[in-house]
């Protein structure tokens, strides 16, 4: 599982979420929100995200890979792009495995796979 979440689950991106050093908690439930959006936007314009939070452990390296100041916290990365229909996935459950529990991101499992398949329809416009 750490080898798929390091190569963003074979997403062609990824987009990375940070907030400033001097943040709390205010503005770190600014960047969640965001990033909410986000995944609802690309769900709307039929692309999978898969928010990874295991990719703020990394932050030294990122910073130093991108030449970022060391003046922003990096929260989360989400990776995202078209879903490659019909092959097992990151399932994402609760906590606990328990759907709904907290860790949740849909109340019912969902499958997130590849992302590499072209849309089969246009998205809406």
């Amino acid at each position: 599982m750490l080898r798929q979440q390091l190569s963003f689950f074979g997403a062609p991106h990824v987009t990375l979420l940070f907030m400033p050093e001097w943040g709390n908690e205010r503005e770190a439930s600014d960047v969640g929100m965001f990033a909410q959006k986000l995944l609802m936007g690309l769900t709307a314009f039929g692309l999978a995200g898969l928010p990874q939070t295991l990719l703020g452990l990394y932050a030294p390296i990122v910073r130093e890979v991108l030449y970022l100041p060391p003046g922003l916290k990096l929260l989360f990365g989400i990776s995202f792009g078209y879903e490659r229909a019909g092959e097992p996935g990151v399932r994402l459950q609760g906590s606990a495995g328990a759907p709904g529990g907290v860790g949740d991101v849909a109340a019912e499992d969902r499958a997130v796979v590849g992302h590499d398949r072209e849309p089969t329809t246009p998205p809406p416009r």
